[in-house]
């Protein structure tokens, strides 16, 4: 998909309303999860990266989690 452009439309207590993308789609994030210094126009670039790693790890423990609970409910 590669990235995608925002620009902060305002600040509303600790939040960035952000529009994203040419739908110019809202999203609210805490400003402690953008770089120091944006404000008001400030125009951000948007990456989406997956890791494929943490995901398997999880979808793993989640498995086993579902394998035990079966178990138990043959008991």
């Amino acid at each position: 998909m590669g990235s995608l452009r925002a620009v902060i439309d305002r600040v509303e207590g600790g939040l960035a309303v952000l529009l994203v993308g040419e739908d110019e789609v809202q999203l609210d994030l805490p400003l402690t999860c953008l770089p120091a210094g944006v404000q008001e126009g400030s125009i951000l670039t948007v990456n989406f990266e997956e890791d494929r790693v943490e995901t398997l790890d999880v979808r793993e423990k989640m498995q086993r989690r579902i394998d035990r609970l079966r178990r138990r409910g043959k008991e």
